[in-house]
């Protein structure tokens, strides 16, 4: 009876030790999904702020080459009122006494 006794003892412990382990497990697979979800929200937002970045950063590329345009235009008509100016120059001095 005492030899029954113990398995029984030895068997009801296992179980116990089992049962434990298992809700361990579920612990922790509840633990590993909650930090799966917040690395996915994670890994999104970078994603967003990507994209924002890239759009920002064409916008700015935009700006640079509308800067540029103007810049060349600026250039060129201040070259062609250096022209002009030269040009009025040589017209006033065959004025002169």
């Amino acid at each position: 009876m005492t030899f029954l006794f113990n398995i029984n003892f030895y068997v009801e412990m296992a179980i116990e030790e089992i049962s434990t382990i298992s809700e361990d497990i579920a612990a922790m697979s509840q633990e590993l999904n909650a930090s799966i979800d917040e690395i996915n929200s994670i890994v999104e937002n970078m994603a967003t702020n990507s994209d924002k970045s890239t759009k920002n950063s064409s916008k700015i590329l935009e700006g640079i080459t509308q800067t540029t345009i103007s810049m060349e235009q600026v250039a060129a008509t201040a070259e062609s009122q250096a022209i002009l100016a030269q040009d009025l120059n040589n017209l006033i001095e065959g004025f002169k006494i």
